[in-house]
């Protein structure tokens, strides 16, 4: 009778999320559809229409415009990044496939780094919605994870009260030769616009509802270093 093989446990995160709904993929891909589709369609329109450029370039953008768009939805649930962020009780990882890019060891103490500020020009989200941050800082490592959101919708996350307003370098740097509780500001600007270059290199984007997510399971896995108000 031979002794049966030991079985392997895989233990699974408490929590998966894909990160990175627009990633540099689609947005290449996106910008690269809207010119050729402009440029194909000012040349089909100008035949149809030869007396009217005005009018071609208008319904040619019109064209190029609404073929990125329907592309750009259709990349967005069918290309993924790669980029997954999980979170189980012996680590806080972001990976690319197999690939470890950041990982915090959460059953040792993690500093965290919340912070927001206004997005300034309308882009791929409105003027006035938030950057909404969270970094976890251990060691010498930085995992930045972050949302976008309209105002009222960043009011309901839990800990909103928490975030702090990134200020503009200017302000950061003539508020140093003020009182102890600037000087104490300044230096936590320094430290969040260092939390905010890292966010910018290799930041793991989330929409709001997973941010909110990721939020209240580190709240609940690991109240020992987690803020709970």
């Amino acid at each position: 009778m031979t002794d049966a093989m030991p079985t392997e446990t895989i233990t699974q995160p408490s929590l998966s999320l894909p990160v990175d709904p627009e990633h540099g993929g689609i947005r290449t891909v996106g910008c690269l559809s809207f010119i050729f589709v402009t440029v194909a369609a000012f040349f089909i329109y100008s035949m149809m229409i030869p007396d009217g450029p005005l009018l071609t370039g208008m319904l040619a953008l019109l064209t190029g415009a609404f073929v990125a768009y329907m592309a750009d939805a259709w990349m967005k649930r069918h290309w993924p990044s790669g980029r997954q962020l999980l979170v189980d009780d012996t680590a806080i990882q972001v990976k690319q496939y197999n690939k470890v890019e950041m990982q915090v060891d959460p059953q040792r103490q993690v500093n965290v780094l919340p912070w927001r500020f206004t997005v300034k020009r309308s882009g791929r989200v409105k003027k006035g919605w938030y950057v909404v941050a969270l970094g976890l800082e251990q060691d010498e490592m930085l995992l930045p994870v972050y949302a976008f959101a309209p105002p009222e919708r960043f009011e309901e996350l839990p800990l909103a009260s928490l975030f702090t307003t990134l200020q503009k370098e200017e302000k950061k740097e003539a508020s140093v030769t003020g009182s102890a509780r600037e000087l104490k500001a300044a230096g936590q600007q320094r430290r969040l616009h260092d939390a905010e270059k890292a966010r910018g290199l290799l930041g793991a984007e989330l929409t709001i509802d997973q941010f909110e997510t990721y939020l209240r399971e580190l709240q609940k896995q690991f109240p020992h270093w987690m803020p709970q108000k």
